[in-house]
């Protein structure tokens, strides 16, 4: 699990080398592995696994999603363009300033 956004619901990442590579919010992954009886003889070899949770995950995505990205201005550097982890589309970019992780 990887904390990724600041939201604390959490990440996870699954990959099989350096390529075969996805990933997912807790609670998308949550629903997955729930409904994993009605996708798991997909994965009838281990290899397919990482793909076949990639097909999974973008299944249950909503049409509409609102991902947001924390980069600690303290870093020196923030990228002009930043994707979507979701949908790969050009992020908003937004300064926003708080005191609270709330």
């Amino acid at each position: 699990m990887l904390t990724y956004d600041g939201s604390e619901q959490g990440w996870a990442v699954f990959s099989k080398g350096l390529h075969d590579m996805t990933k997912g919010k807790g609670d998308i992954l949550l629903t997955v592995f729930d409904n994993s009886e009605k996708w798991g003889q997909k994965v009838d070899h281990p290899d397919k696994f990482v793909s076949v949770m990639r097909e999974e995950i973008t299944g249950v995505h909503p049409e509409h999603h609102c991902n947001h990205v924390i980069l600690p201005g303290s870093a020196g550097y923030i990228p002009e363009r930043v994707v979507c982890s979701e949908c790969g589309r050009t992020m908003d970019k937004y300064i926003m300033y708080r005191c609270c992780t709330d």
